[in-house]
């Protein structure tokens, strides 16, 4: 028996899967028009790279939210204090008494756990890089991730302060991350600029980057200077300070 107002029924069984199929073709309409976006959005983020070894202010301030800032500084305590200012008597000028705060978002790095006490040739030496596992682990501590852009920033008062940024720069390049610059001037150009400070401490995700296997052309060994020495085959720098250049 052809059941009731069959005729009608599937005329309405095909208005109802018409209307079922318009209605599923609007989410997959709205993701074929949202993938466009999404896709540039995350080709912006994967193609961030730092544009050379230093970085300027400027650059930080329009990238903030894209890069890992990495703060390094002999005296860690100045992190969670604000910076302190003078006006001069005689000029009516202001003037940064005392540095203090970092730079929103920034990561405290202990720069004394960067560097270790290893046993070379039967001695203990001081403040060598520390092995690939314990590397690792303080940059996972500090949140980084695979390929993450990574500016280091130090206090920038003088040469020890670069001397602690570009020995951070060595470590990380040292172990495959070349994704890094330094911050040009550190964090007292970026409050002479007026640029804004936090106080309050910043406790990033544990990041799940991995060490490579070391980058032995980054490292020259005693022999390796000598030979050099002996041979001509290279150029030696010396960057030492001078008082220690010249023994005294």
């Amino acid at each position: 028996m052809r059941p009731r107002g069959g005729h009608c029924g599937f005329a309405h069984r095909t208005e109802t899967t018409g209307r079922l199929a318009m209605t599923n073709r609007k989410p997959a309409l709205l993701a074929l028009l949202l993938l466009p976006g999404l896709a540039l959005a995350a080709a912006a983020q994967a193609a961030l790279r730092v544009p050379g070894p230093l970085v300027d202010t400027a650059w930080l301030a329009e990238h903030l939210d894209q890069v890992l800032v990495m703060d390094v500084r002999a005296n860690p305590r100045t992190y969670s204090v604000p910076p302190r200012w003078q006006k001069d008597r005689r000029t009516g000028k202001r003037f940064l008494a005392q540095l203090g705060g970092h730079i929103p978002g920034a990561v405290p790095v202990e720069y004394r756990k960067l560097r270790t006490e290893r046993v070379i040739g039967g001695r203990k030496v001081q403040k060598m890089i520390p092995p690939r596992d314990v590397f690792e682990r303080l940059m996972q501590a500090a949140g980084l991730d695979p390929d993450e852009p990574v500016v280091i920033v130090t206090e920038g008062f003088g040469p020890g302060d670069m001397t602690i940024a570009t020995r951070v720069y060595w470590q990380l390049k040292y172990y495959g991350h070349d994704n890094v610059a330094v911050l040009d001037g550190g964090l007292l150009q970026w409050l002479l600029e007026g640029r804004p400070v936090e106080t309050r401490p910043v406790r990033p995700k544990r990041g799940t980057w991995k060490a490579r296997a070391e980058r032995r052309e980054l490292l020259a060994t005693s022999e390796d200077v000598e030979r050099a020495r002996r041979e001509g085959s290279a150029q030696l720098v010396d960057s030492r300070a001078l008082a220690q250049y010249f023994g005294l």
